[in-house]
């Protein structure tokens, strides 16, 4: 491992080894490494203008674009620590974070200033709010800003143990959770991605998750090696495939349901993917028929892989072989796959800590050198994750196969996967709760064909009151995120409940569960 690795080395190699090369297109531009590194050391000065140093947190909350990789890149040239925001989050959910982080600046997409206009007001950001793209009042414009500051190299050299990129996740409680990633944590997945999907100098990698995720750690492996980063416009079927046609794409990751749509797109056959060398999926599982058209239309290696925001990208993985195997051993294309090298991967008794036997289910715990240094200011909470042995408790129930395949059932805390987006059933019955109508409320994961599950909730009515399942949504969608949001009401007479008084949340997932052989996304 070098002893310096850092995104401000990945900018700074990149630019002395491979200059005129691409490194990043967006919006219909390219850049190459040298006009990379200028505008990141540009970023870097500006922030450092603005008193911004090492350790310091500066936010961007907008769509992907060129102003998330040279905030990552600058910030990393001063030991400052980027946090991309999820602008899918109500603008209060978004101050909270900003507040927890001790946002030093913010980078504000155009379609966010006027909904956070308020909540800016009270940040003491005055000065320090830029508009990524278009300007807006009070806002100044990212990309001339950067045009006038110094183009010089702040000469910062971050180590391995430094924080490198906070990611935030929902909290139980409803306070974010900050997961501050290293560069080591980050140096350690990248290692693991260039080596499983062979990413190189030659490589061109469509990154269409959000860059409020993982996305952001991910992207860099690609960086890493000097490859070419390409971000879409959109999330478009016809705008992915012509994208991929366009810049040549050789790597892209998505999510089942994102490949479904394209394997469903008019005329996908007859599309160019003649450079796609690998597809990366994460999230679901895929079904053999579409996997197997995914290979036959698009002529691609496929591999996927099991992690999570705390460890920085995948600790497992699923191999093309391993899918090309599917006729053998179908039960695999349910399994996460087998733990990557330096991964050790146990199920142990949520209760006593002891180990399961091989197929036992029990909670999975992780130790690896890509496991976070810890959450934000939450040294409790990071206590509770990781044990003094260095194994992250996952809070995911699975299992592992005699030949060391991990298969996952069921969520031990309970949490909602939709999509790509985590919900904490506690903070959505909390808000539920505050309905007056509202006698009693539980929230569930059911199982959806695009998202993986959506949000139920089951609902006890008050007496003398009456509810309506559209205005139980309105009432949530006007407070937090659409897709935190309940799709679906089901009214009861009562929950059912232990002896102690113990909401039975399993007794009412399980009929929508029942026959599905995997549980959790």
């Amino acid at each position: 491992m070098s002893r310096n690795w850092s995104s401000a080395e990945i900018v700074r190699r990149g630019a002395t080894r491979g200059g005129e090369r691409p490194a990043l297109s967006a919006g219909g531009v390219t850049w190459s490494w040298s006009e990379l590194y200028d505008s990141s050391k540009r970023a870097a000065n500006g922030l450092a203008s603005l008193g911004v140093s090492a350790g310091d947190r500066v936010a961007i909350l907008d769509r992907n674009g060129p102003a998330h990789v040279q905030l990552i890149l600058g910030a990393g040239l001063i030991r400052a620590v980027p946090v991309p925001v999820n602008w899918r989050l109500s603008p209060s959910e978004v101050s909270r974070i900003l507040k927890d982080a001790q946002a030093r600046a913010l980078i504000i997409g155009p379609d966010f200033i006027e909904d956070m206009r308020s909540e800016l007001g009270l940040l003491g950001l005055d000065g320090r709010v830029f508009a990524a793209r278009d300007g807006a009042p009070g806002t100044r414009n990212w990309v001339r800003w950067l045009a006038e500051q110094s183009d010089m190299d702040p000469g910062a050299e971050p180590s391995l143990h430094d924080a490198q990129l906070q990611l935030y996740t929902s909290g139980t409680t409803g306070r974010p959770k900050g997961v501050v990633l290293s560069n080591a944590n980050i140096f350690a997945s990248s290692q693991q991605l260039i080596a499983v999907n062979e990413i190189d100098g030659s490589s061109v990698a469509l990154v269409a998750g959000q860059l409020f995720h993982l996305a952001s750690a991910n992207l860099q492996a690609t960086l890493s090696a000097g490859g070419h980063i390409v971000l879409p416009a959109s999330t478009d079927p016809l705008d992915i495939l012509d994208t991929i046609e366009t810049y040549q794409i050789t790597h892209a990751s998505f999510v089942p349901a994102m490949l479904k749509m394209l394997m469903d797109t008019p005329g996908v056959e007859t599309r160019d993917f003649s450079t796609l060398r690998y597809v990366i999926y994460g999230g679901s599982p895929i079904s053999e028929r579409l996997m197997m058209r995914c290979v036959k239309v698009m002529g691609v290696r496929i591999t996927q892989g099991f992690g999570m925001t705390e460890t920085a990208g995948a600790v497992t993985l699923l191999s093309h072989e391993d899918h090309l195997a599917s006729s053998r051993h179908p039960h695999r294309l349910r399994s996460c796959g087998k733990a990557l090298p330096g991964v050790e991967l146990r199920v142990v008794d949520p209760v006593t800590g002891e180990d399961q036997p091989t197929g036992g289910t029990g909670e999975i715990l992780v130790r690896s050198a890509q496991n976070t240094i810890g959450y934000w200011r939450q040294p409790e909470a990071t206590a509770e994750t990781i044990d003094d042995e260095g194994w992250l408790h996952t809070g995911d129930a699975g299992s592992l196969d005699d030949d060391g395949y991990l298969y996952l059932h069921d969520r031990l805390k309970d949490m909602i996967v939709s999509g790509a987006e985590n919900v904490y059933p506690a903070e959505i019955e909390n808000l539920i709760s505050s309905h007056p109508a509202v006698f009693d409320v539980a929230v569930i994961g059911v199982p959806h064909p695009k998202w993986g599950e959506t949000v139920k909730a089951v609902v006890v009515v008050a007496p003398d009151e009456t509810l309506g399942e559209a205005e139980l949504i309105d009432y949530c969608r006007s407070r937090v995120a659409h897709y935190k949001c309940p799709t679906s009401v089901e009214f009861v007479d009562e929950l059912p409940r232990n002896a102690a008084g113990k909401l039975l949340k399993r007794q009412l997932r399980e009929p929508y569960w029942a026959n599905l052989d995997r549980r959790v996304n």
